[in-house]
């Protein structure tokens, strides 16, 4: 055996046997379904870049599903973690829905912007105009006629158009088809950077108002404990990684490369999800029950559910990824 040959062997047994090689042969896959990829999963990304996932023995494997379609497939098993809106958890639960229940909170409250044509200066000009969102009952576009109310619009003044989402709505936007639309960041700062205007933000009329939370299959989660508490862990330590300021830079670049946006609005995410207003990312994960209560009233308001849940309200959650028994 020559001596490179040795080399090569010694050093593929070395790998093996060190805890990296131990972890990636350990590995179990988790999949993990998202709506969009948006700045909501910024702590799945920190946490699969710098190796949180690994750690674990986790493989994060992640799809790109839409709200309902990844309910349902969660809800079935097809996968084990759907990243979806909070509201949209609820309702499949409210009207009947089993199988899958909201497990960790991921961002609140609703960051969602009003983003509107070049040249507009106030709410006002959108009299008569089209006005796009991702889907007509929802609690977000409640949200946003709460928004449109408070600057003196009401439902009569303004046509609404549902969208596929908040990627396909923007394109609306910018293609000149709709007048204005509600985005999250970095798409609204994308938005503004390249000219868009501004009009007003979710959180001044539904500051109460979970947007993402997790939900897991319920199967999966009693079949998976561990998995699911080292997942969350993971998760989480995603978010604690974020919240250290000296990381900024390093954050910015990792959500620019994932999400492909330019540093600059990569950096203004950072500073308006994270650095000022401290709390977007829950930094427990947990559920908090008067921030439900309240997406709850904004889901009846629009209709997304009939009326408001009676009795506790902790049903409509599993709590296992995070320690606990229910």
């Amino acid at each position: 055996m020559s001596l490179l040959f040795r080399s090569a062997a010694l050093a593929a047994t070395l790998v093996a046997a060190s805890p990296i090689g131990a972890a990636a042969q350990t590995a179990e896959k988790v999949s993990f379904g998202q709506v969009s990829p948006t700045a909501t999963g910024w702590p799945g990304i920190v946490a699969r870049a710098k190796g949180f996932f690994a750690e674990a023995g986790i493989e994060w494997d992640v799809v790109s599903i839409g709200v309902s379609p990844g309910q349902q497939a969660v809800a079935s098993g097809s996968i084990n973690i759907m990243h979806n809106t909070c509201n949209a958890v609820v309702a499949f639960i409210e009207k009947g829905g089993t199988g899958a229940r909201l497990a960790m909170a991921t961002m609140s409250p609703h960051p969602g912007v009003l983003v509107a044509k070049k040249g507009m200066q106030s709410a006002a000009e959108l009299k008569g105009k089209v006005i796009g969102t991702s889907s007509i009952q929802s609690g977000s576009t409640i949200a946003l006629k709460r928004l449109l109310k408070a600057k003196g619009l009401g439902d009569s003044d303004y046509d609404l158009v549902a969208g596929q989402g908040t990627a396909q709505i923007y394109q609306g936007l910018q293609g000149g088809a709709l007048d204005a639309v509600w985005l999250v960041p970095p798409q609204s700062i994308a938005a503004a950077e390249a000219g868009f205007a501004i009009l007003g933000k979710f959180s001044d009329v539904a500051p109460k108002f979970m947007f993402t939370c997790l939900a897991a299959n319920d199967a999966w989660l009693k079949s998976h404990p561990e998995l699911a508490r080292k997942f969350a862990a993971a998760w989480l330590k995603g978010v604690t990684w974020l919240y250290d300021a000296s990381n900024r830079d390093e954050a910015a670049k990792l959500l620019a490369d994932a999400l492909k946006v330019t540093p600059a609005v990569a950096a203004k995410t950072y500073d308006d999800l994270i650095a000022h207003p401290p709390g977007n990312f829950p930094r427990d994960g947990r559920v908090d029950l008067d921030m439900l209560r309240g997406t709850m009233e904004i889901m009846v308001e629009g209709k997304e559910i009939a009326a408001m849940p009676q009795g506790d309200l902790r049903r409509f959650i599993d709590d296992t990824m995070l320690g606990g028994s229910k």
